[in-house]
This record gives structure tokens, C-alpha cells and sequence, in this order.
């Protein structure tokens, strides 16, 4: 076998011990600011008050003066924390309410989602993109709810596999601060203008359902260490994973190396992607998020992550080298209880999660052996994993073949000494019977010699 076999079948026979890097060392927490009281106050520090939305125009469509707003505006959305814009977004808003009443939801946040229809990209000019550091942004078009309430979210991100200047339909949301009211649509209602840092694809996939945005997916860098730009991705993740009902599982692949190789081979083309092994579970450790702001946004605090080494029906080739076993990286929301957690454990699971990057990492062994050397393993990101727990009959089956063993251990022991017992009584018994008839021969010979 290779030796980068041999070291991944060793590490999978010891144990995991010997992880140096882990995801939780790589997650940085997000920067603190102290928080104020509402999304009006914060911007009223900004220098973007009262006075500057007037210069919006209700009724209207977006005339070119309002444009620099927008762009002061997107100028700031950045430095807003996202635990204040979740506290402070107004969710399940009537916009019949907005359009008449458009002065209660100005400088406010509102949760905004439907379908996207169309994306521009708008290139200020030249003045504009020194004084707010904007180099482009997008004026997106949305029809909002079930009602198709048109709205135009201007943004400074939107999910890179969006074409630009062509008809789209695909399902997006954002948490956006109210602008104005424009024009009247064909259908009679006046069309909403918002602003937002970014506007998050929920494509229709498994995944995109629990409410991922798929454009956080455009800041993974394969085959890198988590990176503070894979933060919030990864965190989003795990919040979409825990949302995924508890009985939800993904079929178990019938042969693993098919399923392994896509994923080691063109991890960029199966993010989002759910899959499932069942393997050795050599790792399960618990990891605290140490960050409140992320506690506070996401609603928990920790997560496990799992090291399962994979016994691959046919083998998989890496660097090269041709090995019959090899390990994937799982962070879920839970474990089963009861479940054995530490760093050498070896239990049975079934683990189903959603694709989220190739990660490299290093061990004790390869950092002595080759410190350049790096292994890599998809890390997956689910709910939890099915612990394939040994039931008592199967339990018992040692003990009780114990006890059986031991007792005829004893028995033959016992036999043993009262065999022994036995022969040593016949053999005493054998020779007093010898040692009287002796005498009695004696007593004759000396008869034979006395004379009469």
C-alpha cells in the first residue's frame, strides 16, 4: 500500500487524535460595536437623517439626483452588523400599507421576497465612485409575495451566476431599508424602491428551501482553510441545516468511492449539495461559537464536528496514491443522545449533509513524516447523523459467551480435582492392599522356618 494509504488506514485504526486544525480554530469572530437603539438612530449618526430622504420623491420614478442618496446609502449598509439588521428588519409587512403610508417604513429595514426578474448593473460616474468608494452596484427588479407586488432593490451584491440585463425568475429575499414609492404599474400599484447590502438567492433545491443564499457560495475558496470570507457561509449553512425537518434523510450511497470522487475531484460544481455515507466515526467533538453577536443572530451556540472514515467499496485515488479508505468532515447542528463524543471514538453513523467545500488540513503524522504534505476531505455541513448503536442482544453476546467459558472453566477445574481426588484415594487403597498382602507373604515365609 502507498504511504499516504498507510496513513490515512492508520489514522483511521488510532483514531483522530492527531487533528491539528480544526474548523472552529478558523472561524474569527465578527468585529464589535456597541449597538443603538434602532436602524433611524444608527443612520442618524451616519449623517444620512431625516432631511436627507426628503430629497426622495414619492410617486416618482428614481430620478438621477436620488441616485447619489442610494449611493451614500450603499456606502453605509456595510458597517451595519447583521445581529442589528435581523433585530430591526420589519417582517411580514402589507405593502399596500407602504405605498400609502411611505414616510412610517423610511430608514426602516423590511424583509423583502419573490422573484427576481431582472438585473442591471449601474456604473456611477466617475466623482461619485471616489467619494463613496463604489466602483458599480445593481438595480435589481422584484415582484414581491404572492400578490406580485412590483419593487427594485438596488444592491451592492448580487449572486455572481445571475446574468446581467436578461429576464430572470429565480426566487431571491433581502433585508432592505425603504426608499420610496415610484410610479404606478401596469397593475395599478405603485412600484417600491429599497436598498440592501446584498440580495440572497434561495434557488429551489433542498438547500435554497431552508432559506440559503446560494450567493455566499461566490465568496468559498476551494481547497482553502475556512477563511473569515467563508464565515458567514458557513454559519448560514448550519442555521438551514437545523431548519431541515428531523426525520429528513438522504439515501445512502450504495458505493461510496461515486459518490466520494465528484466531490474531491470538482468540489466548486457540488456546493449546496446534499449527500450521505455511512462510516467509522474516529471524531465527535463539541465546538462552542464564541462570538454573541453570531449567537444572538443565528439562535444557537454551538455545533459538533465529526471526523468518518469511509470504507470505500472499490478505491479512491489522491495525490496520486490509491487508498481503500479516507475521511469526510461533517459539522451538524446535534448528535443523537447518547452518543460517545471525544477525540478516539469509533462508532457506526450514517451522516448526511450539504456539500460546502474541500478543506486541507495537516496531522501529527504528516507534519512529521512531510510538512508539506496536505490532505484533503470534503466538508459537509447537516442537521445530525444517524448513530447506528449496537442493540442489547448484540451487546450481550460477549458477556454471555464469557460467562458460558467461564463456567466450563470452572466445571473442568472442578472435575479436574475430584478426578485427581478419586485416583488418589484408588491408589492409596491400591497400595495398602499391596503392602497387606507383602506382610501376609512375609508371615508365611517366616512360618515356613519355624520348625515344628
Amino acid at each position: 500500500m502507498s504511504r499516504l494509504g498507510c496513513l490515512i488506514v492508520w489514522a483511521g485504526a488510532v483514531g483522530t487524535s492527531f487533528w491539528t486544525t480544526s474548523a472552529r480554530a478558523q472561524l474569527q469572530p465578527a468585529d464589535g460595536r456597541e449597538a443603538v437603539g434602532t436602524a433611524r438612530q444608527l443612520f442618524d449618526l451616519f449623517g444620512i437623517d431625516e432631511a436627507s430622504f426628503q430629497q426622495f420623491t414619492h410617486g416618482e420614478s428614481l430620478k438621477q439626483a436620488e441616485h447619489e442618496q442610494v449611493a451614500r446609502l450603499l456606502m453605509r449598509l456595510p458597517q451595519v452588523k447583521l445581529v442589528d439588521v435581523k433585530r430591526w428588519t420589519k417582517r411580514g409587512v402589507a405593502w399596500d400599507d407602504v405605498a400609502w403610508r411611505p414616510g412610517n417604513y423610511q430608514r426602516e429595514f423590511v424583509r423583502v421576497e419573490g422573484r427576481a426578474r431582472k438585473v442591471t448593473r449601474i456604473v456611477p460616474a466617475a466623482e461619485m465612485q471616489d467619494r463613496y468608494a463604489l466602483e458599480s452596484y445593481y438595480r435589481c427588479e422584484m415582484s414581491l409575495g404572492d400578490d406580485q407586488q412590483p419593487a427594485v432593490v438596488f444592491a451592492r451584491a448580487v449572486p455572481q451566476k445571475w446574468p446581467i440585463d436578461q429576464p430572470l425568475n429565480e426566487r431571491a429575499s433581502a433585508s432592505a431599508m425603504f426608499l420610496k414609492t415610484g410610479a404606478d404599474s401596469a397593475a395599478g400599484k405603485s412600484e417600491l424602491y429599497f436598498a440592501a447590502d446584498r440580495i440572497a438567492w434561495n434557488p429551489d433545491t433542498p438547500l435554497g428551501t431552508l432559506g440559503m443564499d446560494y450567493g455566499l457560495f461566490d465568496t468559498v475558496e476551494q481547497q482553502r482553510p475556512i477563511t473569515n470570507q467563508d464565515r458567514e457561509c458557513f454559519y448560514q449553512m448550519l442555521a438551514a441545516a437545523g431548519r431541515a425537518p428531523a426525520a429528513a434523510t438522504v439515501a445512502v450511497a450504495a458505493d461510496p468511492t461515486s459518490q466520494l470522487g465528484p466531490l474531491m475531484r470538482k468540489p466548486q460544481d457540488h456546493v449546496g449539495e446534499p449527500y450521505s455515507f455511512r462510516g467509522v466515526a474516529r471524531r465527535a467533538v463539541k465546538i462552542h461559537i464564541s462570538d454573541p453577536d453570531t449567537v444572538a443572530r443565528l439562535g444557537f451556540d454551538h455545533y459538533f464536528e465529526l471526523v468518518v472514515f469511509l470504507d470505500l467499496d472499490g478505491v479512491l485515488e489522491v495525490a496520486g496514491q490509491k487508498v481503500g479508505s479516507y475521511p469526510v468532515i461533517y459539522c451538524v447542528r446535534e448528535l443523537p443522545p447518547g452518543m460517545p463524543t471525544g477525540d478516539e471514538i469509533g462508532e457506526s453513523v450514517r451522516a448526511s449533509g450539504f456539500m460546502f467545500k474541500k478543506w486541507p488540513y495537516t496531522t501529527e503524522m504528516t507534519e512529521e513524516q512531510n510538512p508539506g504534505l496536505r490532505m484533503t476531505s470534503p466538508l459537509l455541513i447537516g442537521r445530525t447523523v444517524i448513530w447506528e448503536r449496537r442493540d442489547t442482544a448484540q451487546s450481550l453476546v460477549g458477556p454471555v459467551t464469557g460467562g458460558i467459558l467461564a463456567a466450563m472453566i470452572i466445571a473442568l477445574v472442578v472435575f479436574g480435582w475430584w478426578f485427581g481426588r478419586r485416583e488418589r484415594r484408588t491408589h492409596e487403597a491400591l497400595v495398602a492392599k499391596r503392602h497387606a498382602a507383602q506382610a501376609d507373604q512375609s508371615l508365611n515365609d517366616l512360618k515356613l522356618d519355624v520348625p515344628e
